[in-house]
């Protein structure tokens, strides 16, 4: 890996996770328990999801924790 491009790199996946945290929060009316799932799978503790904690740079960096899928696959051969 070339130093500017660990850079890049490191900035991109700050942005995704920052935005798909922000994205819990907008969710966490609808779907509250995906949602706080969302949370724990970014290393958060699960928040209050009040509006005024979705501003960018909320989070200083992240812990990815493996789970089970937010939305698990449905065998359609069962159906």
């Amino acid at each position: 890996w070339k130093e500017k491009k660990h850079d890049e790199l490191k900035s991109f996946l700050y942005a995704l996770l920052e935005g798909i945290r922000i994205v819990s929060i907008y969710l966490s009316p609808v779907i509250p328990y995906t949602a706080l799932s969302i949370q724990r799978q970014l290393g958060l503790e699960p928040g209050s999801f009040l509006l005024k904690e979705a501003g960018w740079a909320g989070i200083e960096s992240f812990s990815i924790n493996k789970e089970p899928p937010l939305f698990p696959r449905i065998d359609i051969e069962q159906i």
